[in-house]
């Protein structure tokens, strides 16, 4: 039976839950009922007969009968590796993860890749479907794709064979999940006409009565069920939840207790009895039902961590751990099992909040299982905050390890994003959202990201993303309204968060989006109020950002600053708090302070380029070329391949006049990206000013333009070097243009006017020269206008 465990324990705890709605909830009951029906349906996929006779593949099966199912999977893997297209090696290797309930997620890859080799392999499609349907339960249904995947598979199966009983199954399966009850039950019924006297369909049906409040047919059907097959969990939870919801505690105990008798060496009968009795608030019971799994007499193999996960599970620690640490005494000499004691003991130490004793104990248990992903991705995560570089260092060996697991590239992704390595953040993230179609973690980062950096087309198309996997998704909506206001659909922002709020009135990001959506239409009254009352509840310093905002919008420079000042004053160590007050000032062109804060903050955290590029900035506007080229190279250092810095970086030895290594910045930047107008512009300029070849200044300015049609800037720079050329007519139509759309530009007037007077005609040069002064030009090109004005007399 495939992963007949986890999926036991997850009905039981679901089932047991739900058990205790009132009986006229008839759509609530039918969610129940599906729940411990997918459980049921997934213990009973068939095995595939199919055999292919190569020599890894035979060996991969015999080893498999033998159930050493890590020797077949690296045989399977052999087999991939000699033949990639061959299916049934893929189908196997899934087989062997889920028998010894391995990485489900590698397991679902592998049959994704062996039904796509072979669409026809019928026990593919169903154990595929199986595993949708447990990500389905396991995301607690937020996530309706591996639904809606299960339900084309179902309809796939169906299609080429209408009288498919696994596809029946998985139709009626996959319809109860749906809250289709009546079509379930027909598909149910079909299937038990094509197998009488399968014990799974019913059960299935049986369970399906139950959702739809026929009581005394599903009672026949499930008892007949458990007749023909004891060992059906998800029967037994029916009648247990039967019995419990007609209010009679002693008919669902002696249902236990018929279970234990029947399946006297399976612990989760006994789980059921105990869960019973926990239920019913008699804890000597409880601990009577869990002693033949505590004493060490009942013959349970793994019996006091079966009864310690109990215990964890209704939040009673101290037993939990007193079970764990016990049967590790009796397994001192079992490297395997004892690894699994101690995950479970660093796992408590988690839930209390004791983050360093756990990554202790997680150290020690990959003194047993050194290679062990879980326990190195759990002690990787704790690390974090502490160690981000050991963090990342792990993440990337287990990245490298399992290859083809998403969580771990989603952690690798927040290690990445700890190192404020941005761009590597997010290909990790993007990464990990291709490896698991239904994966929303990783998209909701990237949302994040988009937002954080104002890329509001990006973040439209992510949202999208989200909510095409969850429509209802809270993130995905509140992201979605986010995008609006970032480009100007303020109506439909204004009603998606409106809906937010009404669903979830204490949702902060919604609030928050709120006011900046008030800010962005100049309600700065409403955006203030808002923001002031979150900021006294939470003290988040977003809203505290925002009030700034709110302040900078209305041209209250000194209030805005001193608004921020006086909270930082309040709370000197707050980081986020002196980043508000620096980026302020720098705004505000307080640049002194913003240099002060800004040094304060790297002598804290000296790794981060952010910093260094704010404080390059600082300086320039400063008119301290000599520290701002520093600190730009120091960003740089931090993060060789920023683009951003390079740029920066560039045009700093630009302003400084060292051109050369001005014009190698340039060539730097677009080696990073050859798709950068910026640098093609500035670069082609310099060339052309500074001895250059004309010919690469022009092809660079032409490309440059053809990326932004629309930026005067860039085509001034392609006038101009048509001008050094001598090519005076398209420079004059260039600067003509330019001149009567941007009449007040003076550096348009000092090329238009260079250009009339190389043509020779002083009299116009003269007075667009004269019109250029007029504008007040920068002093540069004020220095060049009157050595014109001389020339042209």
């Amino acid at each position: 039976m495939i992963v007949r465990g986890p999926l036991m324990t997850l009905a039981i705890r679901l089932s047991n839950a739900n058990g205790c709605n009132r009986a006229g909830h008839a759509r609530r009951r039918a969610a129940a009922w599906a729940v411990a029906l997918a459980a049921l349906w997934l213990c009973g996929c068939s095995p595939a007969k199919r055999m292919v006779a190569e020599r890894y593949h035979r060996q991969g099966l015999a080893l498999f009968g033998q159930k050493k199912y890590s020797e077949a999977a690296i045989a399977f893997r052999k087999a991939i590796q000699k033949s990639p297209d061959w299916g049934e090696p893929y189908y196997r290797l899934a087989l062997c993860d889920l028998e010894k309930g391995g990485d489900v997620t590698r397991a679902l890859q592998a049959l994704r890749r062996a039904m796509a080799l072979m669409p026809d392999h019928e026990d593919a499609k169903v154990r595929l479907a199986g595993l949708l349907i447990m990500a389905y339960l396991q995301h607690g249904a937020i996530e309706d794709f591996p639904l809606r995947e299960a339900h084309g598979i179902a309809g796939s199966l169906l299609k080429k064979r209408p009288g498919s009983f696994e596809g029946l199954m998985l139709a009626g399966q996959v319809a109860l999940l749906e809250k289709k009850p009546k079509e379930a039950l027909e598909q149910f019924e079909k299937a038990r006409k094509i197998k009488p006297d399968s014990a799974l369909a019913a059960a299935s049906s049986g369970i399906t009565q139950l959702a739809l409040g026929q009581e005394q047919e599903a009672e026949q059907l499930l008892r007949q069920a458990l007749r023909k097959d004891a060992s059906l969990g998800p029967a037994w939870d029916a009648l247990y939840n039967l019995q419990m919801r007609r209010k009679r505690p002693g008919d669902a105990e002696s249902v236990c207790r018929e279970r234990i008798s029947r399946n006297p060496r399976d612990p989760v009968a006994r789980l059921m009895l105990a869960s019973h009795f926990f239920r019913m608030q008699k804890p000597d019971e409880m601990r009577e039902a869990l002693e033949p799994l505590t004493g060490g007499g009942g013959g349970y193999e793994n019996g006091k961590m079966v009864a310690g996960d109990f215990y964890r599970s209704i939040a009673r620690i101290a037993d939990a751990r007193a079970l764990y640490e016990a049967g590790l005494k009796e397994v001192e000499k079992d490297a395997a099992r004892r690894s699994e004691y101690r995950k479970r003991l660093a796992s408590l130490l988690l839930l209390e909040g004791k983050r360093d004793e756990a990554e202790k104990a997680y150290s020690d248990v990959l003194e047993d299982a050194p290679r062990d992903p879980e326990s190195r991705a759990r002690r990787a995560l704790l690390m974090l905050d502490k160690d981000a570089a050991a963090a990342l260092k792990e993440f990337q060996q287990l990245a490298a390890d399992v290859p083809s697991n998403p969580v771990i590239r989603f952690n690798l992704g927040l290690a990445l994003l700890a190192n404020r390595k941005l761009e590597d953040a997010r290909t990790a993230f993007l990464e990990a959202a291709r490896m698991q179609r239904n994966f929303l973690e990783p998209r909701l980062a990237l949302a994040q990201i988009a937002m954080d950096r104002e890329q509001w087309r990006e973040l439209q198309q992510t949202a999208a993303d989200v909510l095409t996997i969850n429509p209802r998704h809270p993130q995905g909506r509140y992201f979605r309204a986010a995008a609006y206001t970032g480009l100007g659909n303020y109506e439909e922002a204004r009603k998606i968060l409106a809906e937010l709020l009404k669903e979830f009135p204490n949702y902060r990001e919604a609030h928050l989006q709120m006011a900046f959506l008030d800010l962005a239409e100049r309600r700065y009254p409403q955006a203030d109020t808002r923001l002031r009352e979150l900021y006294e509840k939470t003290r988040d310093p977003r809203a505290l950002t925002g009030r700034v905002e709110v302040q900078l919008a209305q041209n209250r420079q000194k209030e805005g600053l001193a608004m921020a000042q006086a909270e930082l004053a309040k709370n000197p160590g707050d980081a986020r708090l002196r980043l508000l007050v620096a980026r302020t000032a720098l705004r505000v062109a307080d640049y002194a302070l913003a240099v002060r804060e800004l040094i304060r903050l790297a002598e804290r955290d000296p790794n981060w380029d952010y910093l260094y590029l704010l404080l390059g900035q600082a300086h320039q506007f400063n008119g301290d070329l000599p520290r701002a080229i520093l600190a730009f190279q120091r960003a740089l250092q931090i993060t060789p391949g920023s683009l951003e810095a390079t740029l920066r970086l560039a045009y700093a030895y630009e302003v400084a006049g060292k051109y050369a290594e001005a014009i190698a910045a340039y060539r730097k930047a677009l080696e990073l990206n050859p798709n950068t107008p910026i640098a093609m512009n500035n670069l082609a300029y310099l060339l052309s000013e500074h001895g250059g070849d004309l010919d690469e200044a022009l092809k660079l300015a032409q490309l440059a333009l053809q990326r932004l049609p629309q930026q005067r800037y860039i085509a001034d720079t392609v006038g101009w070097i048509f001008l050094k050329k001598n090519d005076l007519d398209s420079a004059m139509q260039i600067f003509q243009g330019l001149v009567k759309k941007y009449p007040d530009e003076p550096a348009f007037r000092y090329h238009y006017g260079a250009a009339l007077l190389k043509k020779g005609d002083r009299t116009r040069a003269r007075a667009e020269l004269q019109t250029a002064l007029q504008h007040k030009p920068p002093a540069d090109i004020e220095k060049k206008v009157r050595e014109l004005l001389a020339r042209a007399g």
